[in-house]
């Protein structure tokens, strides 16, 4: 596969995988807290609301590829300058990408785009789904010594 098209799976996959799990990552959030506040959620409610919040895919897939864009542009200088791990920074990247994104959009507009991060355990389980698709981005755009 020539190598800009690996780029161009590489960020499609990453941003989709991030993107799906964030979203079942934040709607677990959401849950978490309802059942905080003693609010029985029955499994089936789980689920329905988990594949519900699905729908916000549309929105968030564009947001997770600039992020990822300026967070991949940024570690391929890293790993070129500074060295080290290209997977480790991938992952590093994926997750403070999505992290920083979501805490410029609450202190400029003063609001928590994404309902699931308003806690900090739900902000770090985003950045974990950005970091998952750091890694996912980086074994998919490795080159092979094969050359395959």
């Amino acid at each position: 596969m020539p190598n800009f098209l690996r780029h161009i799976v590489g960020l499609v996959t990453a941003t989709l995988t991030t993107s799906v799990v964030g979203s079942v990552f934040s709607t677990q959030s959401v849950i978490s807290s309802l059942q905080s506040l003693d609010v029985d959620v029955p499994l089936a409610t789980r689920l329905s609301m988990t594949v519900g919040d699905l729908a916000i895919l549309p929105s968030l897939l564009p947001i997770v590829a600039m992020c990822f864009i300026v967070g991949f542009i940024v570690t391929a200088f890293c790993v070129r300058y500074i060295g080290g791990n290209r997977t480790a920074w991938h992952i590093v990247a994926g997750a403070v990408a999505l992290i920083t994104t979501l805490l410029i959009v609450k202190a400029v507009l003063l609001i928590t785009a994404i309902a699931g991060t308003r806690s900090l355990l739900g902000l770090l389980s985003f950045g974990f789904a950005g970091a998952i698709g750091g890694w996912v981005y980086a074994k998919i755009t490795t080159q092979t010594s094969a050359g395959i």
